[in-house]
């Protein structure tokens, strides 16, 4: 009967110091686990907010192109008026910036009464900058995202008589307008996928439907 109180006081003493280490190191474990996970949550919300943002951008340039927003006041110019935007893709822009909005003007030639599509309207009615384009609209992001199958493109909103227009050119140098948004453009009328890259690594497709312009995260 003595042994038995001897034996149940020394286990009521409290924890050996190797029990202490074990919940010690399990602790940690468990707080080094939840940290990296909290990371890896921030990452993941800072990516999809940048995507989020982009998505945002590409809504922008289909409303800009379908409003007629006349930023020069070209009033009845006969042979130019405003007909959509471009928005521009570039791992290079400064800042970080991915895209960029520039305007697109249909500009009519008096004597054949062609159209054709340019940053510049004939007129000259607004001031170029010195990349020959009336202005220029950069977005930022959160998380600064690049392009991964190309380091530069376009995708193009043109309001047209027969409705939205919407074309692209991802890579392997510029097209012009006109020949971005005709059949001798292979990817002219298919979907349009933007994929894009995150600073940790994360990717995301981005598509454009080549009828409406609307965009939808795959």
């Amino acid at each position: 009967m003595t042994a038995s109180l001897t034996s149940a006081r020394r286990r009521s003493n409290g924890f050996t110091l190797v029990e202490l280490v074990i919940v010690i190191a399990i602790s940690g474990s468990l707080l080094l686990i939840a940290f990296l996970g909290q990371g890896q949550l921030r990452n993941q919300a800072r990516f999809d907010s940048s995507i989020n943002k982009v998505m945002q951008d590409i809504a922008y340039a289909r409303n800009f192109s379908l409003a007629n927003v006349n930023e020069y006041g070209l009033g009845n110019n006969r042979t130019s008026q405003l007909a959509g935007a471009v928005l521009e893709f570039d791992n290079n822009h400064p800042d970080n910036k991915l895209t960029e909005l520039e305007p697109v003007y249909a500009n009519t030639d008096p004597a054949t009464g062609a159209i054709s599509h340019s940053n510049l309207p004939a007129s000259g009615s607004c001031p170029a900058m010195a990349d020959n384009e009336c202005f220029e609209i950069f977005f930022n992001s959160p998380d600064p995202l690049q392009l991964t199958t190309a380091t530069a493109g376009e995708i193009a909103f043109l309001n047209t008589d027969a409705g939205l227009t919407v074309c692209s050119h991802l890579g392997g140098g510029f097209m012009t307008i006109d020949t971005m948004c005709s059949s001798a453009n292979p990817a002219f009328g298919h979907p349009i996928n933007v994929v894009l890259r995150g600073l940790t690594g994360l990717t995301a497709t981005i598509q454009i439907d080549p009828n409406t312009g609307l965009a939808k995260r795959l």
